[in-house]
């Protein structure tokens, strides 16, 4: 794996352990401030704030952490863009599949370093 896609992988990472901790603010952080989120059957969502209200809504429902393995990574170091492949699970306290999928996200470089401009969800 690329230097790149290994930063990206500490990024998710670090993203996950955010999320477990319930801590959203710093979750976003592996986002662009003007990222897309998008899922089959709802309008596309714009920034940080997107991000963060959906995982309120998420944990409102019961969701504590999430569990995701890329699956392939597409890109070097220095492109304007990598893409990432892969799915997810989204998990409750008891460790128990709230919903599972798959995903494609676009990681931008903005200022030397990745961050997760379109993170889409896969039907």
């Amino acid at each position: 794996m690329c230097e790149a896609g290994k930063n990206i992988m500490a990024k998710v990472a670090k993203y996950e352990a955010s999320v477990q901790a319930g801590n959203f603010d710093e979750a976003v952080e592996m986002y662009t401030t003007d990222c897309r989120l998008i899922f089959a059957g709802s309008d596309v969502q714009i920034g940080r704030d997107a991000v963060k209200q959906l995982l309120n809504s998420f944990h409102a429902k019961g969701m504590r952490s999430i569990a995701s393995k890329a699956d392939e990574l597409l890109g070097k170091q220095g492109d304007e863009y990598i893409i990432v492949r892969g799915h997810y699970d989204a998990l409750t306290a008891a460790g128990e599949s709230m919903h599972k999928g798959r995903f494609v996200s676009i990681f931008k470089l903005v200022d030397g370093d990745y961050f997760c401009h379109v993170d889409a969800e896969c039907a």
